[in-house]
């Protein structure tokens, strides 16, 4: 294949590939990570008003990718993730 298994491994890795862009300078929208049930309220409103993209940090070709239009929505989504 044309990419490398590290490569490959990077881009899986939604925290990870986040780092490396941003360590690279390239411009990234407003991102959250949480892994705690008492965040999410405290994360929702980092992020602003919705939309809101909510990602599984593991995932390719959109598996676990879910656009929130609502704050609603959002807290829904997150819950549902975690269970």
């Amino acid at each position: 294949t044309l990419n490398g298994s590290d490569a490959i491994l990077r881009a899986r890795d939604k925290l990870r590939c986040q780092q490396l862009l941003a360590q690279q300078g390239i411009g990234l929208p407003n991102t959250v990570y949480g892994d705690y049930p008492d965040d999410t309220s405290d994360l929702l409103a980092l992020l602003g008003k919705p939309p809101h993209v909510i990602k599984l940090v593991e995932g390719t070709q959109g598996t676990g990718v879910v656009l929130a239009e609502k704050p609603s929505a959002s807290r829904s989504v997150i819950e549902a993730f975690r269970g």
